[in-house]
């Protein structure tokens, strides 16, 4: 039987969740043999990882179990550095969860204050302020100063509270190597900036914002960017979107991406489009 390093197993399933590839990731790692504490709690963390992922695009309910498994999987492994860092990850994946649990209702995100309960929110926002404070590095404070732009401006609708939340984590993505992080922080501040009239900026930084999830790998951030990009140029006139959204409507029905299907069916104008 070929044995092979949990870090290597772990890095794999990490590849293949940014592919979308979400069940195949979550069998690499249940098939994951380990022993050591430390290893167990690594594999237990990237599994909710996936769960988490699967939830958000696949409107699956497998996260909050696998995240249970992963404290206790932290719990038994003790206080080494590299279980601290799992530990802190854990923090700011269950925020992540949360807050997409108050953005997604049963017809998919719902933006803006109106509604909502807005204790819940100002819990999420003290969260994130909190875990960019006690955070161990610039990457993983860059993560938490996202999350709270995330709250400001999706659920409380506050774009000039989140603007420089998501100018923060921009930074941090930048000095820590983290193409994901920065293209997230660009795609809220290119959406801001187009709003706001400013859309030669928008624009290239739609275009960079897709240009890192690529070099990440990420399949389905990338396929959301570009149907942003369609959306802003049929906005602005400067094209026909419908080819494009096509395109990403034929990739996202082939991951079981029901949001983006949704969306780019709308787009290219498709019968049945919601």
């Amino acid at each position: 039987m070929v044995q092979i390093p949990v870090e290597q197993v772990v890095a794999a399933a990490h590849a293949l969740r940014l592919a979308g590839r979400w069940s195949l990731a979550e069998q690499v790692l249940a098939a994951a043999a380990a022993d050591d504490p430390a290893e167990l709690a690594a594999v237990a963390m990237a599994r909710a990882e996936v769960a988490v992922d699967s939830d958000f695009w696949r409107w699956t309910t497998s996260a909050e179990a696998a995240m249970q498994r992963a404290a206790k999987a932290l719990a038994d492994a003790g206080q080494e550095p590299t279980i601290a860092l799992l530990s802190f990850d854990l923090e700011l994946l269950r925020l992540r969860q949360d807050y997409f649990t108050e953005l997604l209702g049963p017809d998919g995100p719902r933006f803006g204050p109106e509604g909502r309960d807005l204790a819940a929110v100002d819990d999420l926002a003290l969260r994130a302020h909190r875990l960019r404070d006690t955070a161990p590095d610039r990457g993983r404070g860059g993560s938490a100063a996202f999350c709270g732009g995330l709250v400001a401006d999706n659920l409380r609708g506050d774009p000039e509270a989140a603007r420089p939340l998501f100018g923060a984590a921009l930074a941090a993505g930048e000095q820590a190597d983290d193409d994901l992080l920065a293209a997230e922080a660009l795609r809220h501040l290119c959406a801001m900036n187009h709003d706001a009239g400013d859309r030669d900026l928008a624009r290239r930084q739609a275009e960079r914002s897709v240009e890192l999830r690529q070099r990440a790998g990420c399949v389905p951030l990338t396929l959301a960017q570009q149907l942003l990009v369609a959306e802003m140029t049929a906005q602005e006139g400067l094209g026909e979107p419908s080819p494009v959204a096509a395109g990403i409507r034929g990739w996202a029905a082939a991951l079981g991406l029901g949001i983006l299907e949704s969306q780019a069916a709308a787009l290219c104008g498709a019968p049945g489009a919601s």
